[in-house]
C-alpha cells in the first residue's frame, strides 16, 4: 500500500519556517492531487509565495 500521508516538517536550520513533504506518487498529471513539482539548481529559483501552514485547520501532530 502507498503512504498517502502529507507530512509538515521543519527546515533545517530554521525551526520557524514549515514545508509540505508530498509523496512522490500523488504528485504528476496521474497523482490524486494532481501538482506538478520540478527541482531547481538554486533556493534563488524557487518561488517566493508564503504558505501559512500553521493556520490550517486540520493538521494533525506536531511538525518535526
Amino acid at each position: 500500500m502507498l503512504d498517502e500521508t502529507l507530512r509538515l516538517s521543519v527546515i533545517s536550520g530554521d525551526d520557524a519556517v514549515l514545508q509540505l513533504g508530498i509523496p512522490k506518487h500523488m504528485l504528476g498529471k496521474t497523482g490524486q492531487l494532481g501538482l506538478l513539482a520540478t527541482c531547481k539548481a538554486k533556493a534563488s529559483e524557487l518561488p517566493r509565495q508564503h504558505v501559512d501552514y500553521k493556520s490550517l485547520l486540520s493538521v494533525v501532530g506536531t511538525p518535526q
